[in-house]
């Protein structure tokens, strides 16, 4: 008997393989297609019943019935249609071949199996399929709407097709497939037999060769193939090899993917966590479940010193108990850099491994003999280029180093640290945009504020201009002497409240912009105070309010410190509680805030009405610029709600500090303390008494004026102002000589120079046409002119009076000029040079 060779067991192997698979194929093929011919012979069994029913319901006696059922079989090839009724069941319309034929499917068959009656028990929604010989029967429920046929009421429909025609087709089906299958599989085993006789076959003849070839010299002698099993053996370890290897690499893939995973999770916790501790905890915990490691912990880099690291709160431990000396002991251990496992990390910027913690001596937590922790590994976690945070992982047992896992923590910290940046460009872009927000809503309100505050700005300025303007009209009608006194009288009064509002306007402006300045010189507070209480005096008097001042304790005669700025307070907070004042009285309190050789004596003003009083929520934000507590009272009392904001940054430029307390009904107090200067040797008094004048204007001869013998030179473009101040000059004695630009300015002043008679005090309007007094000035000092020259200016900005020296005047005047002010300026100046 021949031995089978290799090619023809394979491919009997094949063959025999294919030829399963076809059988299994096609008998599944047949059932399954058996299945498909079977529900679409039900379904159009159920679709003839439903036509019976039809016309069940449409005929009009029995023999119509007939003649349509036996029309719609004959249409659907169907073998018999029947409707059944009856008590007991009988055919009350449908084919002759139904209770007929060559094997007739009798209503006494269906009764005596028992199927009749169960069919007759069913609900509608019960079907049958009997298959009877070569034929199918469907048997349905029917209900013709009530309706009784010949004094029957239908209960059945009878559906019969012939079994012969599916059987053939589904035959058909198998034996086409079945041939398909065939060819499919002998292509098949030809391509398979091919490359196995190239890949498998012909190698192995090689090594029979060769093994022939080894065994001797005759090559005619055949050898065995079973003594070539050395060769195989070599074969049968490159093919367990190859399967290693792909065994190796679908658990790397698998491992990857699991890598991928986490990656996938720690980003979704750090997007998630509600801060930084919460979403490091968590992946913590995850990093170590995934490597297997009992105990992890983070280092966290110095806010401050980037080489510093301090030991968190975050900690995973698998157990409770497990290495508790171990997790006390780095919490309290902080490392710089280059200094055990978190500092080593920290310089290297990548992973450290330590196989065992006892064979190092820089790692000082867990010591040979005494220490639980024996392996361990750390790596960075980069926002950007630079550690924030470092992740240390411990085991109790040594670990030989992994290279995978390493490469895994490496590119962990990097992912962890660039989600983590990600967090924080998006919860520095939410800052910003709750910022701006905020800053919007902040510069609405402002915008709502301070278009609140120009409109009683304008009804303030438009009620003294009215006044102004109206006496004005009246001065030249009146009719005596004390008319015309009282209409100048109340266009003066209403022209100082007119100045107050701009000038409060103007503080409100330098505080804003951080440029107004305190002077410090010597003042006795007295003084202010007295001075103060004689403007308010006959406000208080209108009003039947008593003005009481009293002292709380001794208090300094003199101080140091801003004596406008000082008045301006006190009236401001004075002159608001008489306003707000109906009945009743206002107190004012002095007295030391510290004691007098204090490194910062303070002095301490109290002002206490019985007024109408506010809220304490109101009351906190009268000191906002542009904003008042109740807009009906403002109109009730009138004011522009700045004098409380001026007060508060003005006494804090004082260095001082100011406090409200109010009761709505009750009244308010208000109090504020100012530096004092050092009190070294300064008189303490109980009750001071306010000084006379300290300065006594020259020219005390009441028959010659304080300028008498002076020469002015006045430069002003507009004629009123020409004549105002003009008219208040040569009252005072002076000699005035006027020009109405800068250039004529120039040219007068160096003319009056050069003859010999100079003038003693040049008055420079800034703003002029043709050249401006700064322009002016700055030509007089460059042509060497020495004589005194004063600004006269309606600028009176945050630096204003710095550009009026800086061009060369040696004093400035702001306007509207007060007499006063405007000849002590002009004597302060006119000394000889």
């Amino acid at each position: 008997m021949a031995k089978p060779t290799l090619r023809g067991v394979l491919l009997g192997t094949l063959l025999g393989a294919g030829l399963v698979l076809a059988l299994i194929g096609g008998a599944a093929e047949h059932l399954q297609y058996r299945r498909v011919l079977e529900g679409q012979e039900a379904r159009r069994a159920k679709s003839l019943a439903s036509a019976v029913i039809s016309l069940a319901e449409s005929a009009a006696d029995e023999s119509t019935l007939a003649r349509h059922i036996q029309a719609l079989a004959a249409t659907a090839d169907a073998t018999a249609l029947a409707l059944l009724g009856g008590e007991p069941a009988r055919v009350l319309a449908g084919t002759q071949a139904a209770w007929t034929g060559r094997e007739p499917l009798e209503i006494p068959v269906l009764a005596g199996s028992g199927a009749l009656a169960e069919l007759l028990l069913a609900s509608r929604e019960r079907r049958r399929h009997d298959p009877l010989l070569d034929r199918l029967v469907y048997v349905y429920p029917a209900e013709v709407s009530g309706r009784r046929i010949l004094g029957e009421t239908p209960r059945l429909v009878l559906v019969q097709l012939d079994a012969g025609t599916l059987r053939r087709e589904l035959w058909s089906r198998t034996a086409s497939f079945a041939c398909f299958t065939l060819f499919v599989l002998g292509v098949l085993a030809m391509v398979v037999l091919r490359v196995v006789r190239r890949h498998a076959v012909e190698p192995l003849i090689e090594m029979e060769r060769s093994v022939r070839r080894q065994a001797s010299d005759e090559s005619d002698v055949p050898i065995p193939l079973e003594f070539g099993t050395q060769e195989f053996a070599e074969f049968g370890r490159v093919l367990d090899e190859a399967i290693r290897k792909r065994n190796l690499a679908h658990a790397n893939l698998q491992r990857s993917e699991a890598e991928l995973r986490l990656l996938g999770q720690v980003t979704r916790i750090v997007d998630r966590a509600e801060d930084l501790d919460e979403a490091l905890r968590d992946c913590c915990a995850q990093i170590c479940r995934f490597l297997c490691w009992p105990i992890g912990h983070v280092y966290l880099v110095d806010d401050n010193d980037p080489k510093l690291l301090h030991p968190s709160s975050i900690w995973h431990v698998s157990s409770p108990e497990l290495a508790s000396e171990f997790v006390e002991k780095t919490r309290s251990l902080d490392f710089n850099e280059g200094e055990e496992l978190p500092g080593r990390v920290l310089e290297r910027k990548e992973p450290v491994w330590v196989r065992d913690c006892w064979e190092e001596d820089w790692f000082t937590r867990s010591l040979p003999g005494s220490g639980v922790v024996r392996a361990a590994v750390g790596f960075p976690i980069f926002v950007a280029r630079d550690v924030v945070a470092v992740l240390e992982l411990f085991d109790l047992k040594a670990r030989e180093h992994e290279v995978r896992p390493v490469a895994f923590m490496h590119n962990i910290g990097l992912a962890l640290g660039q989600v983590l940046q990600r967090r924080q460009h998006h919860e520095l872009l939410v800052r910003r945009n709750r910022e701006l927000v905020e800053a919007m809503q902040a510069a609405v309100s402002a915008t709502h504020a301070k278009s609140a505050f120009l409109a009683n700005m304008s009804h303030e300025i438009r009620t003294p201009l009215t006044a102004i303007v109206g006496y004005a009209e009246l001065l030249p009608a009146a009719r005596s002497d004390e008319e015309r006194a009282e209409h100048i009288a109340t266009i003066r009064r209403n022209g100082e409240l007119l100045l107050r509002l701009i000038n409060d306007i103007l503080d409100v402006s330098k505080i804003e912009a951080g440029r107004l300045e305190v002077e410090q010189i010597e003042c006795f507070p007295a003084e202010i105070l007295q001075s103060v209480l004689q403007l308010v005096a006959a406000q208080a008097r209108e009003k039947a309010l008593k003005l009481v001042v009293g002292y709380d304790g001794p208090v300094p005669a003199r101080i140091v410190t801003d004596p406008t700025r000082l008045q301006q307070v006190l009236l401001n907070l004075i002159s608001n509680a008489v306003k707000f004042t109906e009945r009743g009285q206002v107190q004012v309190t002095v007295g030391l805030a510290t004691a007098p050789d204090a490194p910062r004596p303070l002095l301490r003003f109290t002002v206490e009405d019985t007024g109408i009083g506010m809220r304490q929520e109101k009351l906190e934000g009268m000191f906002t610029p542009f904003a008042q507590g109740d807009m009906s009272t403002t109109r009730r009392f009138g004011g522009t709600g700045l004098g409380l904001s001026i007060s508060k940054s003005l006494v804090e430029l004082l260095g001082g500090e100011l406090h409200a307390s109010s009761e709505e009904g009750r009244g308010s107090r208000f109090s504020f303390s100012v530096e004092t200067g050092p009190l070294t040797g300064v008189t303490m008094l109980d009750r001071p008494i306010a000084p006379p004048p300290s300065v006594e204007l020259r020219g005390a001869d009441p028959q010659r004026g304080p300028l008498d013998d002076l020469r002015i030179l006045l430069a002003e473009d507009g004629p009123d102002n020409q004549r105002l101040i003009t008219r208040i000059l040569t009252n005072a004695g002076a000699k005035v000589e006027v020009v109405e630009n800068g250039a004529l300015a120039i040219e007068r002043a160096l003319a009056a120079s050069s003859a010999g008679q100079p003038f003693d005090a040049v008055l420079m309007d800034m703003q002029m046409p043709v050249m401006d007094g700064y322009a002016a000035t700055r030509g007089l000092r460059q042509q060497g002119y020495r004589g005194r020259i004063i600004a006269v200016t309606a600028n009176v900005m945050t630096g204003d009076r710095e550009k009026c020296l800086v061009a060369g005047c040696d004093d400035f005047i702001s306007k509207p000029v007060n007499r006063a002010s405007l000849i002590a300026a002009v004597l302060e100046h006119t000394d000889p040079v």
